[in-house]
């Protein structure tokens, strides 16, 4: 009788269900859209900020 081996369970997909898809993404609130785009805002600001400084004071 041949040995049955068993399936490799490590790495990322330990413990979870491999077998089923991949649910739909629930739709983002209209507050979570206003705060990553205020976010990459303030970001813009702040490296056009910075590299004005750094153009002045250091180059």
């Amino acid at each position: 009788m041949p040995e049955v081996k068993e399936e490799y369970k490590g790495g990322l997909s330990a413990g979870m269900d491999t077998e089923g898809g991949i649910e739909d993404p629930e739709p983002w609130e209209s507050w979570e859209t206003k705060f990553v785009l205020g976010s990459i805002g303030i970001g813009l600001t702040v490296l056009a900020i910075g590299g004005t400084l750094a153009n002045i004071y250091l180059l």
